[in-house]
């Protein structure tokens, strides 16, 4: 593995080039603890509820989560972009096991007031910074929100067929009900690297362990503030209208990530290798705002929690295996919403940080 950076002496190492380093790093920890995308086959459901008292599941759930960052810290010093084109779709355990209303979620996070504090032996490094960001959210379908609605053209709006059941009033159109929100979000990121030379239950040659933590608001402004004509400005910030007073609106969410790390420094080249191995990760989040036209809302639909482990089993970059364990009191795929569910289930993730080089001396391009 060669020397690990604490064997260096500090004074070996320009202090201007190990402040470029530690820019650069502030933007690799900051990405690693970004979602990526995972890949999920037959996860096993148990329901808890649903408006359609249905006891299927899906059978194939896939999240494409890439990250494109845009912004150079060396120059823009503490703010950067991260651009998120997010896709989730699924395959649901239904006759011909269709994908029926995939999930698009376009958006991007703005990270701005970086503050890294790297010990110069690399012994500690803490950064912290704010983020801000937008989403848009939708399902691809056209249909009326509601079962058993069509389309008045000469209104201009969904009304109830002539079978309609009072009932209807609560329960979404699954088939191809048009679903469509668009989020903001504000939060505050925390990370902590730290040396760590003991071994951890049969995990051996770990060298370094960090750990994350994000706590945010997600909020749809328009959806909360019930607002109703917002004429052009309605692509960006508006939302289905029959979403309002049923819909989570308002969430806190707060997610935490410690990661098992391998590092390795080559004095030769100034080369410093991490390599992420082992994670474990929680996500939780609350609905904050009130839901008061939903025939089937419960006080647990409030609540979501997913606790994974994630190994890196192959000698890539960027993919690996996890295991998860998630209570889902309101799904947050599209106009599936109302369903609550635990879940257990067994996937491939990809895109963390599975090894990184940094070459922490000028004349090699730093």
């Amino acid at each position: 593995m060669g020397q690990t950076i604490e064997d260096i002496n500090c004074k070996s190492l320009d202090l201007k080039e190990w402040g470029k380093y530690s820019l650069i790093k502030s933007k690799e920890d900051i990405l690693s603890t970004m979602d990526f995308g995972t890949f999920e086959i037959y996860p096993k459901h148990f329901i808890l509820n649903n408006p359609i008292k249905s006891k299927q599941g899906f059978i194939f759930n896939a999240d494409i989560n890439p990250h494109f960052l845009i912004g150079d810290l060396n120059k823009t010093k503490n703010v950067f972009f991260e651009f998120n084109p997010r896709v989730i779709a699924r395959i649901r355990n239904d006759f011909s096991g269709p994908v029926k209303t995939p999930s698009w979620m376009p958006g991007g996070n703005l990270y701005f007031g970086i503050i890294a504090n790297f010990e110069c032996d690399n012994s500690e490094s803490v950064i912290t910074s704010w983020f801000v960001g937008y989403q848009h959210h939708s399902n691809g379908q056209d249909s009326c929100a509601l079962k058993n609605h069509h389309y008045d053209a000469a209104i201009g709006k969904c009304v109830p067929n002539n079978q309609y059941n009072p009932d209807d009033k609560f329960i979404f159109n699954r088939e191809n009900g048009n679903f469509s929100t668009n989020i903001f979000y504000i939060g505050r990121l925390w990370i902590i690297e730290k040396p760590y030379r003991k071994s951890i239950w049969l995990i051996t040659n770990i060298e370094r362990v960090r750990s994350s933590k994000k706590l945010f608001i997600e909020i749809h402004p328009a959806g909360l503030f019930g607002a109703s004509d917002l004429g052009f400005l309605d692509e960006f910030i508006g939302y289905e209208k029959e979403l309002k007073n049923r819909y989570p609106f308002l969430r806190l969410k707060f997610n935490y990530d410690l990661m098992l790390l391998q590092q390795g420094f080559e004095s030769k080249y100034y080369k410093l290798n991490t390599s992420e191995k082992f994670r474990f990760s929680i996500k939780s989040s609350v609905v904050i705002n009130s839901i008061c036209n939903l025939k089937n809302w419960k006080p647990y639909n409030h609540l979501n929690i997913i606790a994974r482990f994630h190994l890196n089993l192959f000698k890539s970059s960027n993919a690996g295996f996890y295991i998860e364990s998630a209570f889902i009191g309101s799904d947050e795929y599209n106009i599936f919403f109302e369903d609550s569910y635990y879940a257990l289930k067994i996937g491939l993730h990809t895109g963390f940080l599975g090894k990184s080089e940094k070459r922490i001396n000028q004349k090699l391009g730093i």
